[in-house]
């Protein structure tokens, strides 16, 4: 996969299809090291992520460097904040807690809120039907 950078701002990155939205001219034939670079754009190589703690570090790919005219990404991380920490936990604990639980949308009015677990049905199958009376319905309001 090509990845290239714009060299007057030095955004990136720029795929294949970004440039030719800019470039219709460029053929669809021509992609990987056939692709032409248009003038204002360079190949940008992507180097590999640097090993990181996700649950105490954030790593972005913040700047470029151009050594030796190959243009690479060049990673940057930092730790968390303890507030941060904790929300990402928070952030985990929910979205896990939600993995549990089916949800369900209604128009407001048709039906009121429950919030039960699924239980299974007398035969210990936990049924269409079972998930349908015990889901956890979130009531959004209609527009006039």
């Amino acid at each position: 996969m090509n990845c290239f950078i714009r060299l007057d701002t030095q955004q990136f990155p720029f795929y294949e299809g970004d440039i030719r939205l800019e470039h219709p001219e460029i053929s669809e034939e021509l992609t990987g090291d056939s692709f032409p670079v248009p003038n204002g754009y360079a190949r940008l190589q992507v180097t590999p992520q640097p090993a990181f703690d996700a649950d105490t570090q954030i790593l972005n790919p913040m700047e470029v460097e151009n050594i030796n005219g190959v243009w690479r990404i060049k990673w940057t991380f930092r730790d968390l904040t303890p507030v941060e920490i904790e929300s990402l936990r928070k952030a985990k604990e929910n979205f896990d807690a939600s993995l549990n639980k089916p949800s369900i949308t209604v128009p407001e009015g048709t039906q009121e809120v429950l919030d039960a677990e699924p239980t299974p049905s007398e035969s210990g199958v936990i049924t269409e039907s079972d998930l349908l009376n015990n889901a956890e319905i979130n009531v959004v309001p209609m527009n006039p």
